[in-house]
């Protein structure tokens, strides 16, 4: 089965991109400031990937060049994820912004599923093996 087309959306200096490298795989890169119609495109994405891989999906953030996030960015990701908390098997973030670390510790309260990368290498090694893994 063929992934989702990879989307990227900007707004200014702003860029956020989508990826589906694998089955139930969902990648994401964000560098600058994440905007409210960035959040609302990952939903979106986010809601295919599952209707692809009903069973549920692993996810992997590339925030290393996050900054910040608009107001509203937060409330959406949250409800969404709690909405959908038994579809998604694990979370790999990884992060350098204090805002968004302040973030994922609250995060962290009610989802134990979410797993901190030491580093973007780590990550990236992790995402590669579950793709290495789920693919046909």
């Amino acid at each position: 089965m063929r992934g989702l087309a990879t989307e990227e959306h900007t707004e200014g200096e702003d860029r956020f991109v989508l990826a589906n490298p694998g089955l139930g795989i969902l990648a994401t890169q964000v560098s600058g400031r994440a905007h409210l119609g960035q959040v609302h495109a990952l939903l979106a994405y986010q809601q295919r990937v599952l209707e692809q891989h009903p069973s549920g999906m692993w996810v992997f953030h590339n925030w290393a060049e996050a900054q910040s996030y608009a107001k509203g960015v937060r409330e959406e990701r949250v409800e969404w994820t709690n909405a959908h908390m038994d579809s998604i098997f694990r979370v790999h973030l990884a992060f350098r912004s204090r805002l968004i670390a302040m973030g994922v510790s609250v995060a962290m309260i009610g989802m134990k599923r979410i797993q901190v990368m030491s580093s973007v290498e780590e990550l990236e090694a992790e995402l590669a093996e579950a793709v290495r893994v789920r693919s046909p």
